[in-house]
């Protein structure tokens, strides 16, 4: 009997298994709510490898039979498909798709075939063994020239410092035996200017010195042409910057006037007066068109590069923050500025303001400073002896980045005499100035301290 049952079942799997055929799905008379199986595209397999798409379909290895399961292939779900029928670089990693953000992990995330291009930076600081209390730092290239007046009786020199903290040899900037009252630089395409404001000789003039620098294939120094130099009554604070390669200079006298020249200008042009009462902040900045300073405690003066006329006065939301509170742009520039609660961030165009963004707090407000960079907008905040820094979003203020605390960027115990930002092709550096008690080089750079 049992032997009869065994005969009789064998032919019913062959009538149910092999004579349907290829299953398509449910009808409407097969329950309330029919939900039609996956579509059989034929074809035997084991594994999901085995199964090998016509098109951009999606096939599983469902049952011993190939089958469709989504019109296009997206194995890690991240709603894209990769090549030839999408962009996803990586479709077994969801965090890899055009629509993915950058990180600092060499991996190209947002599939554009650039790796870590837009990815927050990271951070890494060095001791440096400079004592130059009038020590300024600007880009070059791949790292940072800064002046080095401590050997005043040779004149002021330079040295170039590598991103990994290394110094290197002094070399030839400015000779005079007259002793520097502030040094500034700014980058050009090619090199840099630095503008050195010397102490008088045996008038009451002092005098402004422009020097250009180029570098050459090494990178090393190389002095264009002939230093530009401009007496001046008195001065007890100076800040440059480059527009277009030109050379700008912003200055306080001792009478409490403020003055902005360029060599291409007749005269300096004096912006304003009253420094006891409250002139601001002294820095420049450019919104591509003008040279914009500071003319009181909340007040900017637009100038045109050409000839130094005055294109407009505009009044930011707040007094102007301490430090280096502008920052270029194209079209606008950005200021710092005081609000009801601590410190905020607003752009400026000649016509009028925008609304602003409150800083980060934290970190005192002795000083504060912005600058623009390939990583965004850099803030730094200090008190006495100490430094922070945050990359905002430029598109986006209200965005931050990253933050990086006293211990990244200036370490903490040492009074700060000035700070400095350049952004190099490798990164940005934040040089803190001790003076007497040397400086310190942060980087800020994607895979920095990794």
């Amino acid at each position: 009997m049992l032997r009869r049952a065994t005969v009789l079942i064998a032919p019913l799997l062959f009538v149910v298994l092999g004579a349907a055929g290829p299953f398509e799905g449910c009808d409407e008379r097969d329950g309330d709510d029919p939900r039609p199986l996956p579509r059989d595209v034929g074809g035997t397999c084991f594994f999901d490898e085995d199964c090998v798409p016509a098109g951009c379909e999606a096939l599983r290895c469902l049952a011993g039979a190939c089958v469709e399961v989504a019109p296009i292939r997206d194995a890690d779900g991240d709603g894209h498909a990769p090549p030839p029928c999408g962009t996803d670089c990586d479709d077994r990693v969801v965090t890899v798709s055009p629509d993915a953000t950058e990180v600092c992990d060499l991996v190209d995330q947002d599939c554009d075939g650039a790796v870590d291009e837009d990815a927050a930076p990271t951070a890494i600081r060095f001791d440096l063994t400079t004592l130059d209390p009038t020590m300024s730092a600007t880009s070059w290239g791949d790292r940072v020239i800064v002046s080095d007046g401590e050997f005043t009786a040779r004149g002021v020199r330079t040295r170039r410092l590598g991103l990994d903290g290394a110094l290197g040899t002094v070399e030839p900037l400015y000779d005079t035996e007259r002793a520097p009252i502030a040094i500034d630089a700014a980058p050009t395409e090619e090199g840099a200017w630095f503008v050195i404001a010397l102490e008088p000789a045996t008038d009451a003039s002092a005098t402004i010195v422009l020097v250009e620098l180029e570098r050459d294939d090494e990178g090393a120094v190389m002095p264009v042409g002939a230093p530009v130099t401009r007496d001046v009554d008195g001065v007890t604070a100076m800040v440059a910057i480059t527009i277009d390669d030109v050379p700008y200079v912003a200055w306080d006298a001792e009478d409490t006037s403020r003055f902005v020249w360029t060599p291409a200008w007749a005269a300096p042009v004096r912006v304003g007066d009253g420094l006891v009462a409250g002139i601001g902040a002294l820095d420049l900045a450019s919104d591509g068109a003008n040279v914009v300073v500071p003319s009181g405690a909340r007040e900017l003066t637009f100038l045109a590069t050409a000839d130094g006329s005055v294109v407009g006065t505009v009044v930011p939301d707040g007094e102007l923050s301490p430090g280096h509170p502008l920052a270029s742009d194209e079209g606008h520039v950005w200021a710092l500025v005081r609000d009801a609660f601590d410190h905020s961030l607003q752009p400026i165009t000649s016509s009028g303001t925008s609304p602003v963004t409150t800083l980060p707090t934290g970190g005192g407000s002795v000083q504060l400073g912005i600058d623009r960079t390939s990583d965004g907008l850099v803030i730094t905040r200090g008190d006495t002896s100490s430094l922070r820094a945050w990359v905002l979003d430029a598109e986006m203020p209200s965005t931050i980045r990253r933050t990086f605390g006293p211990d990244e960027i200036s370490g903490t115990g040492r009074a700060i005499v000035g700070v400095d930002v350049a952004a190099t092709t490798q990164g940005t550096a934040i040089i803190t100035n001790f003076g007497a008690g040397g400086s310190s080089l942060a980087v800020l750079a994607c895979g920095a301290g990794s």
